[in-house]
């Protein structure tokens, strides 16, 4: 079996992880005779939670969470992607968020890290690998991933973990075939009170995790051959305005390449190289990541 995706199955992943995004690809999709229908609010198909859901800690402690996927349901559901972001709230500057990763069951990772002030974790199935699509059976639960959390000395009273909309957080796991449904439910919530006094020695205050941005490229990456902007975020395709669109994502997925082995396939002409996030040697989910976040049609 070959390790690389197929061109069908790499146009699946990216239809499902843009669904998670929720950006507009819809132009390439219709052009490779896909339809992505979004809805505004999930089915309550499948529900997320959150374990602990309450807890009381100590400052100075550390704790981890589960993030639990359950099918409540009397039939079977398929699924290859699931995406979530936490907000926690009052701030998030009064933990450190560490070893945010996926389980077993959709153990690819796309993003474990914080985005805009959330806790971010986007985990999927590669296309045809064994149990792709993955069956949850009626009444079963799978573990989606987890993250730990340590509590700094700063941290006082209640705080809420939660990736409900109306908290400022978010959840979307799409049905493994078309119509790609939003099967979550509004979300999950965990709450977390801070009690006592400090278990270690106060000390100087750990520096704040900083939100990501993406990886700065590496000096001598090549950029656009007609100086366009905005290579380093991922307008390979060098349009001088500096978009980020359908264009790119065409290129991108055509140029997809994860044998650092072998060299990077080389440019169309006048693009620049798409292996422009590490200059690594690979083309893969962090190009794809940083083009989805950056994503601009004008």
């Amino acid at each position: 079996m070959k390790s690389a995706l197929s061109k069908k199955q790499f146009i699946s992943l990216l239809i499902l992880l843009g669904l998670i995004f929720v950006l507009p690809l819809s132009l390439l999709l219709t052009k490779q005779r896909q339809e992505v229908r979004k809805k505004a609010a999930g089915t309550g198909a499948l529900q997320l939670s959150l374990v602990p859901d309450t807890t009381t800690k100590n400052r100075g402690e550390t704790l981890t969470y589960t993030v639990k996927i359950a099918n409540p349901g009397s039939a079977a559901i398929q699924i290859r992607v699931a995406g979530v972001e936490f907000k926690v709230s009052p701030t998030i500057n009064d933990f450190e968020v560490s070893q945010i990763k996926c389980g077993t069951a959709l153990a690819s990772q796309a993003f474990g890290d914080i985005f805009e002030g959330r806790i971010r974790l986007i985990c999927y199935k590669t296309p045809g690998t064994p149990n792709d699509p993955l069956t949850l059976v009626a009444g079963s639960t799978l573990d989606l991933g987890s993250f730990q959390v340590e509590i700094k000395e700063t941290a006082t009273g209640n705080y809420t973990i939660s990736s409900k909309e109306a908290d400022g957080g978010r959840n979307n796991i799409p049905l493994g075939a078309e119509p790609y449904t939003d099967l979550s439910n509004i979300g999950a919530a965990a709450t977390l009170t801070i009690a006592g006094t400090p278990t270690t020695t106060p000390g100087p205050t750990s520096t704040p995790i900083p939100t990501p941005t993406g990886a700065t490229p590496t000096p001598g990456l090549t950029d656009c051959p007609n100086g366009a902007p905005n290579y380093s975020n991922g307008n390979i395709t060098c349009d001088m305005g500096g978009l980020i669109n359908e264009a790119d994502f065409g290129t991108l997925m055509r140029k997809w390449h994860t044998d650092a082995s072998t060299p990077v396939p080389t440019p169309n002409p006048s693009h620049a190289s798409a292996d422009f996030v590490l200059n690594d040697g690979l083309v893969n989910e962090a190009e794809l990541g940083k083009m989805l976040r950056n994503w601009k049609t004008q």
